[in-house]
């Protein structure tokens, strides 16, 4: 109300739809604590899309606060970095069904191909895209092999190898490497994709721009409404009905004769 901001009829959309696809699921757990679809909605998925237009209205375009894309570029390429690769295995099935190392030339077979694409792409005549085509054709995989990815390489998160990572690190954008993960016994190829092409294309789209911004700005809107909210003297607490709920509503109950 202070900033005069009203929903729209989309984001009244996504409020109705937001409320309804949880309640499918949750709907009778809050039912058997007597909260109605009603207050679900207003608590849960208008918050959310009111919260996002207020953010939006501070940090997005013609803000007091706006955040420009040179900005939004500066924050993102430092932060993450793209790239696309595929891997080829370096292990067989022997007579007995196990898998077992791939003797040596068999192993020099497979490094040879991908280093093969490799220069091949160095030197344009081919892309990652044609490469892991011809490699999927040439070890009769069922499924596609190229993955794209986009990461932050400081995340604690991240399920790539240690030596993939450092491999990462060191190259430029656009080079094209490939390289042996021994401990995972797969040869990889890898190319770094320029971050700033990447961005550019993540700020085409409003809600991808609005997920860096969040990023970026978060914490700091997070600490206005904080700073808001105290500011708030007629707030009444209703410890009458938060009495009404026994904490034993809400832990699930076990037999006596349970084993932990």
């Amino acid at each position: 109300e202070e900033r005069n901001l009203t929903l729209s009829p989309e984001q009244e959309s996504t409020v109705k739809s937001m409320a309804s696809n949880y309640w499918s699921s949750l709907g009778s757990t809050f039912d058997s604590y007597g909260i109605s679809q009603e207050s679900f909605s207003r608590a849960y998925a208008r918050y959310a899309v009111m919260y996002a237009a207020v953010f939006m209205d501070i940090y997005g375009k013609g803000g007091e606060k706006e955040v420009s894309d040179e900005e939004i570029h500066e924050y993102y390429d430092k932060k993450y970095v793209t790239f696309q690769y595929f891997c080829a295995s370096l292990t067989t099935t022997n007579e007995d069904g196990e898998t077992v190392e791939m003797d040596g030339d068999a192993k020099k077979e497979v490094t040879d191909t991908l280093d093969g694409y490799a220069l091949s792409i160095r030197e344009g005549n081919s892309t990652m895209e044609k490469a892991a085509e011809a490699y999927k054709e040439k070890s009769e995989a069922s499924h596609d092999l190229l993955t794209q990815d986009t990461i932050d390489p400081t995340s604690e998160s991240l399920l790539y190898p240690e030596d993939f990572l450092k491999k990462l690190a060191e190259m430029e954008e656009g080079e094209v490497l490939t390289f042996e993960l021994p401990e995972e016994h797969l040869y990889v190829i890898l190319q770094k994709n320029p971050i700033f092409d990447e961005c550019q294309q993540r700020l085409e789209s409003d809600s991808t721009r609005s997920a860096i911004l969040s990023e970026m700005r978060g914490d700091e809107f997070d600490a206005m409404l904080k700073e808001g909210a105290d500011s708030l003297t007629d707030i009444e607490w209703n410890s009458e009905v938060v009495g009404a709920y026994d904490p034993a509503m809400f832990v699930e109950k076990f037999s006596s004769t349970a084993t932990p």
